[in-house]
């Protein structure tokens, strides 16, 4: 099926937040506003559990007269008490698998996106791709590019999974609703869940699991990952080399995953810090860099040590989680 708006041009999209991502969300419809184009206008729904009153109207009274109405959608975490908790993931993900079940019939074509995201494309663009009878549209994650990667699914092997098999990461999904709804993917992520003997990224594992023959690949431009891409020390193995260098020179969203965050630590060495700061400066919420030994020690590893480590980082990785 091709994508489809919801009504009158508009183009829905959701994300799942707390209050400490607020300041992010902001940056990251900034920038998609920046670069939308004309055509459409967006209704942004954001599943939230403890956004205050003061919160939510900073963010309306900032996107007030331009082309993003935010919609306020309260959902508690206790709802996933009874999922996995802790690996590299934090509950608040699990709002991501329940989203889809909240909108209606006549709504076909949903956008996710993480709230840790700079938009440097139309995303129209994105919009417009024709997923045929994939339940989602995604980007083979960078950092752990197949179910055999660190990080990837513990369980790959009884799933009858080649090693080689992709993982796309869920920050950025384009979803076919009325699919996701036929085949159940809520309910058969949750039971996977629940059955699982271990996860590591929570829900995005859930989905790569249900979903492993029914997802249609993106460009990586799409869901570039901002903290190694084009950086020496990330060897690009497993993933299209073309594809990856094309989503160098034209990237379209980067994906700020992982501990390292722009808007907490001043001074990072990937290649958009500089750019994501200079969103983040137009902001109208007060922020402070953190100013702990641990942001310290993040923004030195990053910067100069980061490149003759990261293979220690990823053996670390295998070995917690």
């Amino acid at each position: 099926m091709k994508s489809s708006a919801y009504a009158n041009d508009t183009i829905a999209i959701a994300s799942t937040i707390g209050e400490n991502y607020a300041l992010p969300l902001n940056v990251t419809a900034a920038s998609l506003l920046k670069n939308k184009g004309r055509s459409f206008k967006v209704d942004w729904y954001v599943f939230e559990s403890d956004l205050t009153a003061e919160t939510k109207s900073i963010l309306e009274r900032s996107y007030q007269g331009t082309d993003i109405t935010f919609h306020w959608v309260h959902q508690p975490l206790s709802e996933f008490d009874h999922l996995p908790q802790g690996g590299r993931g934090v509950a608040r993900m699990y709002q991501r698998l329940a989203i889809a079940d909240s909108f209606p019939s006549e709504l076909t074509t949903l956008l996710y996106l993480d709230a840790d995201l700079l938009i440097l494309g139309n995303i129209e663009e994105l919009m417009s791709t024709d997923l045929e009878d994939h339940v989602v549209g995604a980007v083979q994650d960078m950092a752990v590019p197949t179910v055999s990667s660190p990080l990837g699914l513990h369980d790959f092997q009884k799933m009858n999974l080649s090693p080689d098999k992709p993982y796309f990461n869920a920050g950025v999904l384009l979803m076919n609703l009325t699919r996701w709804k036929q085949e159940g993917v809520t309910e058969r992520a949750m039971a996977y869940l629940e059955s699982a003997r271990r996860v590591r990224l929570l829900d995005q594992d859930a989905l790569n699991a249900v979903l492993h023959s029914a997802w249609k690949p993106l460009h990586y431009r799409w869901n570039v990952i901002g903290s190694i891409a084009g950086r020496g020390f990330f060897k690009a193995k497993y993933l299209n080399k073309k594809q990856y260098m094309e989503s160098l020179s034209d990237p379209a969203i980067i994906h700020f995953g992982g501990y390292m965050k722009p808007w907490l630590i001043q001074t990072l060495g990937n290649k958009w810090d500089d750019e994501y700061n200079k969103v983040l400066a137009d902001q109208e919420l007060d922020f402070a860099y953190q100013r702990t030994t641990k942001a310290m020690f993040y923004s030195l590893y990053d910067r100069y040590f980061r490149s003759c480590l990261y293979p220690v980082e990823r053996a670390i990785w295998k070995h917690l989680y």
